[in-house]
């Protein structure tokens, strides 16, 4: 790179010979920042904000001598913005750690909610009952999410589907230099988890019985699709025969538009979804033996049903056969015939013994 240049302004390849893609790019590279650094540092990252809130609070409730009822809201909101190191148009990431993904804009929110409840029926049964919910919200955006940057500049195929998910510039990978573009595309992940518990203690004697349920339901909402990308390896202006391909190479290959591999993706369904169960229930007796010996015995039941998308069952990739079965739909049925066992009894056995005092 000169002193003062833009990294590509050079005269590796003359400027007749430029992609007319790559053309239509480098009038937006700004001049260097830094002219007397090497050419992996020759530019200053940019400003970045982090902003964190923590909202946390709890009430408890006692209603009457025999309920209690408590509920917590906890919520902690999150704000990041980088600035990435080519500037909004072009991104940028890769060799420069400071420049992060190039994701310009990330932010969401955690949120954890719960109550519960002990009721106390008699001196010798309580029953209490808990429900608890966590969603995590992730939404990030790269620069140009909300244009179609590279359908603008002529690449076919690029920027499929709706924005901001499709937007922005494809991601150009040079080799041993750096990347355009963004690392990660327009996402947003919104994952709510819901738990129920319910238990119930009774003391007989010298035998304390508890029992419940426990139930968890998991949502997965996702958005995401990775970007059109290129790579430019540096292969294609090495000499045959000659050293290997180095970094000015590759910057070599990017100019011409040579690029040793491209891909695009799309994605269909807006969002992507999962949910699933995860069912158990229980029953143990703590058991006072004696002054000095005290058994614990119980068993636990569980059932993991098969997991489907919020509208209709899996898809299933036989690689045998190189198809996908679509659960539910046609005469395929709807757990696509995987089993899950119903004898999944976890039993348990405990033991605490005092032979003295101080020894337990």
């Amino acid at each position: 790179t000169g002193r003062g240049r833009t990294p590509f302004a050079g005269n590796i390849v003359p400027a007749s010979r430029f992609d007319p893609v790559v053309a239509k790019l480098l009038p937006h590279f700004p001049a260097v920042s830094n002219p007397n650094a090497t050419q992996l540092n020759n530019f200053v990252s940019q400003g970045q904000v982090y902003n964190l809130h923590k909202i946390d609070t709890k009430v408890d409730y006692t209603a009457t001598p025999k309920l209690r009822i408590s509920g917590r809201y906890g919520y902690q909101p999150y704000y990041n913005l980088q600035q990435p190191i080519y500037g909004d148009y072009l991104g940028g990431s890769g060799g420069f750690p400071s420049a992060g993904a190039g994701n310009y804009l990330q932010h969401g929110a955690t949120l954890a909610i719960s109550s519960s409840a002990t009721y106390i029926v008699s001196p010798t049964f309580v029953i209490d009952a808990t429900f608890g919910a966590t969603q995590g919200h992730q939404l990030l955006f790269p620069t140009g999410s909300d244009q179609r940057q590279g359908a603008d500049l002529g690449i076919p195929g690029a920027n499929t589907g709706p924005l901001p998910w499709a937007g922005g510039l494809p991601n150009f990978a040079i080799a041993n230099y750096t990347t355009l573009g963004y690392s990660y595309p327009a996402l947003e992940y919104k994952d709510p988890i819901f738990e129920w518990t319910g238990n119930g203690t009774k003391t007989v004697g010298s035998h304390t019985i508890r029992f419940g349920l426990d139930i968890l339901r998991e949502h997965q909402n996702h958005i995401e699709v990775r970007p059109t990308i290129f790579t430019f390896s540096g292969n294609a202006t090495a000499l045959n025969g000659g050293p290997g391909a180095n970094q000015y190479n590759s910057v070599a290959d990017f100019l011409l538009g040579t690029a040793t591999t491209l891909g695009n993706y799309v994605q269909y369904v807006y969002p992507l979804t999962l949910r699933t169960s995860e069912l158990a229930f229980y029953v143990r007796d703590q058991y006072q033996v004696n002054r000095k010996l005290t058994v614990n015995y119980g068993v636990r039941y569980e059932k993991y049903p098969v997991p489907r998308e919020a509208n209709k069952g899996l898809n299933i990739y036989n690689i045998a056969t190189n198809t996908i079965s679509i659960c539910g739909a046609a005469a395929i049925p709807a757990d696509c015939g995987i089993h899950v066992s119903n004898k999944l009894f976890a039993p348990s056995v405990g033991i605490a013994y005092r032979p003295f005092e101080n020894l337990v």
